[in-house]
């Protein structure tokens, strides 16, 4: 099924200061900034969601995403999230309850951080419902939010749709041929790419609101299927590293595939991480960070490692200071640290985490959740997206029935 504090030390009591005083007194250059120490209301534009600002920095701090009516009051996980630029689409997803699995969900949510709205998004014409077992994905385009793949009621799925935000409506793929397994999808400059998961060559084309989908046609080798694996799109080439073979074994393979070159080739095994499913690989400008998951055994894992595919190496980075080992869990890039935050082991669910700082190759923990009778802080299967501004956290469950927030905003 399974994806810094900052500690202010207070001023001590100053000692009453010497003062020389010269007479006149020189008035200081206008250009020079001014040394008066910042009020503690000085925080500009302001702090979000009216977090306390002290000695002129805004506190990092953890929000409720408060649940409207128009949402499920069920746990939600396996669902499908995109950021927009304004808005956190949702859609999809199942209960994961035990005895409750089959219930799988149609519907979806647009959440605006900023304005503090959450609303339902349209139902007509939208795809079977679905959730993301590991063998589909969503993609933002630009214009459009295109789910393919995933597994609904009846098994796994081959078909999509694309919801335009702009009309609130939802465009369906035109009949005929389609990538007949699992893919991964990614979207570039001159549309739409669905990589066959079985066999990168079998590659599928389409513009962005999926008219003219027709194979696209690449070379380089098959890989051999997979599902619940972790993928990574760096703008030109899409990393795809573990996940379960057809036999529900832990793969420790993957491959790199260029859309524009219409090629595909193995990662390096030397140094790469053991295998595992469940996992997460995170983009984070030069680098993709690959972090828990679960070994062949179903053991929860940590180990995080980094590949660069510009020198096609993997490295260990450090684990001092990491989560603990779990999968479940959100990982995005802020734009200067990889933040991972809640999932689960075998014992409990989490609501913890940490942000892991490349140049200094050091993890700091994340600020605790404001603890609250009948909430659920932990999360094991939510989706997590970065606006550039703060963690907006969707859905996922506590291995109860608190459903309530919605998720959590974390504005670092």
């Amino acid at each position: 099924m399974r994806p810094g504090v900052i500690a202010l030390a207070a001023l001590g009591a100053a000692c009453d200061p010497v003062v020389f005083r010269l007479d006149p007194a020189p008035a200081p250059p206008a250009s020079l900034p001014s040394t008066t120490p910042a009020a503690p209301s000085a925080c500009a534009p302001g702090c979000l969601g009216g977090r306390s600002c002290v000695r002129g920095m805004c506190l990092p701090h953890w929000l409720p995403l408060a649940a409207p009516e128009v949402a499920s009051a069920d746990p939600r996980v396996g669902h499908y999230a995109v950021w927009t630029g304004t808005e956190v689409i949702v859609w999809g997803g199942h209960d994961p309850r035990p005895g409750r699995e089959s219930q799988v969900y149609g519907d979806g949510l647009r959440i605006h951080p900023a304005r503090g709205e959450v609303r339902a998004i349209t139902r007509l014409a939208a795809p079977v419902a679905r959730y993301d077992d590991g063998s589909g994905a969503a993609v933002w385009t630009g214009r459009e939010m295109v789910i393919w793949g995933g597994r609904g009621g009846g098994g796994a799925l081959t078909d999509g749709g694309a919801y335009v935000p702009a009309l609130d409506a939802w465009v369906q793929p035109p009949r005929g041929p389609t990538p007949s397994s699992a893919v991964a999808t990614v979207a570039t400059r001159e549309g739409l790419v669905f990589v066959t998961l079985r066999d990168p060559d079998a590659t599928w084309r389409a513009r962005t609101d999926l008219s003219d989908l027709a194979p696209l046609g690449a070379r380089g080798g098959v890989m051999g299927a997979r599902r619940a694996h972790a993928s990574a799109f760096t703008g030109s080439e899409l990393i795809v590293w573990g996940g379960l073979d057809e036999g529900d074994r832990a793969r420790g393979d993957g491959w790199r595939f260029s859309p524009s070159r219409r090629r595909s080739r193995a990662l390096p095994t030397a140094g790469a991480p053991a295998p595992r499913a469940w996992h997460t690989a995170t983009w984070a400008e030069s680098q993709v960070f690959v972090f828990g998951g679960r070994d062949a055994s179903g053991r929860a894992l940590a180990a995080p490692v980094a590949y660069a595919p510009a020198t096609d190496v993997w490295r260990e980075i450090t684990a001092a200071g990491a989560p603990s080992p779990r999968d479940g869990h959100v990982s995005v890039w802020t734009g200067d640290a990889l933040l991972v935050w809640g999932g689960a082991d075998d014992a409990r669910v989490f609501d913890d985490g940490a942000l892991y700082d490349p140049w200094d190759d050091v993890w700091r923990p994340l600020p605790a959740l404001p603890a609250q009778d009948g909430v659920a802080t932990a999360r094991d299967g939510a989706v997590g997206v970065w606006t550039g501004a703060e963690l907006v956290v969707v859905g996922g469950w506590d291995r109860g029935d608190r459903t309530t927030p919605l998720g959590w905003r974390y504005q670092p």
